[in-house]
């Protein structure tokens, strides 16, 4: 019962620690940890049962759109994406906002290098632009990534199927959105992140 109660002062603020609500996925990750150590009190004997076996898990469900991550989630993500295609993608798409179809669509000519800003269309209409600013960091990540990009053009020769984008496919071609996004899902499932299912592409943008 302490614990159910713990729970619902966490959710709603009445904490002796807090008097701001945490949100569901903190909780969520919350009630891991005293698991885990209750667990371990049954695994030693020290107790019989898991006061917080009982305890359900506040639903994430409802937040899958709303979700933001925090700045630890942000690093098990970044990690978890480490030397996979996906790894300049999520930094770049954390830094900058950029939504799954902007990200695929953005070719080099887009990025002004020396000034360190991004030209994307704007949402307005098919002929706006917005102009987004990018950091130092961001810049020298594109310009390892381009090097990279270069490298394999090389590599692949005549294969490589230049169309002048950032994040193209393995050979050049315009990356398949729906493969783009089954892979990354794959990705975000193997890494320790809480509820990965809740994690989209558009959760990178909160």
């Amino acid at each position: 019962d302490n614990i159910a109660e713990l729970k619902d002062r966490w959710l709603t603020g009445r904490s002796s620690t807090s008097s701001t609500p945490l949100s569901p996925a903190t909780v969520y990750k919350h009630l891991n940890v005293v698991r885990k150590a209750l667990d371990a009190a049954v695994a030693a004997h020290i107790i019989q049962i898991s006061p917080a076996a009982s305890v359900s898990s506040p639903s994430l469900k409802k937040r899958d759109e709303q979700r933001a991550l925090d700045a630890d989630e942000i690093r098990v993500l970044v990690e978890a994406c480490c030397g996979t295609r996906y790894d300049v993608a999520v930094r770049f798409a954390i830094a900058t906002g950029l939504r799954q179809a902007e990200l695929l669509s953005l070719r080099w000519k887009d990025i002004d290098h020396d000034r360190g800003l991004l030209y994307c269309l704007g949402s307005k209409s098919k002929n706006s632009r917005r102009a987004i600013e990018l950091s130092p960091e961001t810049i020298r990540l594109l310009r390892i990534h381009k090097a990279d990009q270069l490298g394999r053009r090389l590599m692949l020769g005549p294969l490589w199927q230049d169309s002048g984008l950032v994040f193209p496919s393995s050979i050049g071609t315009p990356w398949a959105r729906r493969i783009f996004y089954r892979d990354y899902k794959k990705v975000v499932s193997k890494s320790d992140i809480t509820d990965p299912e809740s994690v989209h592409w558009h959760t990178l943008r909160h």
